[in-house]
């Protein structure tokens, strides 16, 4: 696959929306969670969550104030926009909305209405997975392809695959990929009867149980061609994807999608091995998520595995779900552009069964290339390779 250019992000995280602000706030171990009302009201029984706040949210006059993912991406699409372009809207910035595409990964967006519409007895609701992607498609005019992929906690990542590909294919000139994810009790409810929810993540060590629910979007303005509003946001070099076609809800426990998917993204870069100094990880903090990604990690970087550091951002803002692909991705490129690897939030003893250097503390560093990986549910594995890509423009 040829470069892709990232001429432009936007956040909305549970640290905030300012990309810059967001990094420094990882990079100073802060966290978002606290006890979160809805679910407490929703019986759930570790009622806490890392929510978006709402001076982070406007109110598009196109949606509904409830409706809090279309919310979510109208504003990560917009603030991508702008950083790319200078513009909030997609007529000002110059581009043809026929040759324009809009790619949306999500779990759960547009479920809140829906749930809504069912308790209070509605005879219809027009909320769906899509309907998020479709309002604010149709706010900005976007002409080309509108995809909503659900690929659960992968569907972030994915989403800028596919936006990779349309590129590739000339589908399209300029790809809007995001990922989006609202904190829903009905969501909630449900990770809360599989015994996943906890009121504190410790990803990668040992005693780890689960995690905490947050929500985020993200968003990132692709381009085969290098952003005209230098120097950009980086490059995504390669991505893979694959199933583990093992269980609809426990990982391969020897990482062996993963491991696949790892192993297409750096020939899709054409890029070796040791071209990976470092690596964003999925690293939920449940007992089998973490153990399987070291694995993988060991299967295909062998002894070098344990030296490779690693982050996770899900013990300062919570597991986005559908975000997190996206939310992660952008976190890459702004740590690669600061000189610095983000430390991961956790606590506890290693445990032998993650063998890897969790980096625990703000780590200077210079170096121009991530791997950033994500797994969901039913065995989902996305890796992609992000650059700086100052030995491609230069």
């Amino acid at each position: 696959m040829a470069p892709v250019f990232v001429h432009g992000v936007g956040l909305r995280t549970p640290l905030g929306s300012s990309p810059e602000v967001v990094l420094d706030r990882l990079c100073g171990l802060e966290t978002a969670f606290g006890p979160y009302a809805p679910f407490r009201h929703a019986g759930i029984r570790f009622p806490f969550a890392a929510p978006v706040q709402d001076d982070d949210l406007p109110i598009p006059p196109f949606c509904a104030a409830d409706d809090r993912g279309t919310r979510l991406l109208d504003a990560a699409v917009r603030d991508a926009l702008c950083d790319a372009t200078g513009a909030r809207d997609l007529s000002a910035t110059g581009v043809t909305p026929d040759r324009v595409a809009l790619v949306v990964g999500t779990s759960s967006s547009g479920i809140g209405p829906f749930c809504d519409a069912v308790r209070s007895g509605a005879a219809r609701s027009d909320a769906s997975y899509g309907s998020a992607a479709t309002l604010v498609a149709v706010a900005l005019g976007v002409r080309g392809p509108v995809i909503t992929t659900c690929n659960v906690c992968a569907s972030g990542s994915l989403a800028i695959a596919e936006g990779a590909d349309l590129l590739d294919a000339g589908i399209a000139d300029v790809v809007i990929a995001a990922g989006v994810d609202p904190l829903e009790p009905f969501v909630g409810s449900g990770f809360d009867a599989l015994g996943t929810l906890v009121e504190r993540p410790r990803p990668f060590r040992a005693g780890r149980r689960g995690f905490v629910l947050g929500e985020g979007a993200a968003a990132l303005m692709l381009a085969r061609s290098p952003a005209a509003r230098s120097p950009g946001r980086g490059i995504v070099l390669g991505w893979g994807s694959s199933s583990d076609a093992h269980h609809i809800t426990a990982p391969h426990p020897e990482g062996e999608g993963l491991m696949l998917a790892i192993r297409r993204a750096l020939a899709c870069a054409a890029i070796p091995l040791d071209d990976i100094p470092v690596v964003n990880a999925h690293g939920t903090g449940t007992v089998y998520n973490d153990a399987m990604e070291a694995r993988a990690l060991r299967r295909v970087f062998g002894s070098r595995a344990p030296a490779l550091p690693l982050y996770t951002v899900k013990g300062s803002i919570g597991h986005t779900l559908g975000a997190a692909g996206a939310i992660e991705a952008v976190v890459s490129l702004l740590a690669m552009r600061a000189g610095v690897v983000p430390p991961t939030v956790t606590e506890g003893d290693p445990d032998p069964d993650c063998d890897v250097d969790v980096v625990l503390r703000a780590r200077p560093m210079s170096y121009r290339r991530t791997l950033s990986l994500s797994a969901g549910f039913g065995g989902t594995n996305c890796a992609l390779v992000l650059t700086t890509g100052e030995e491609i423009t230069s």
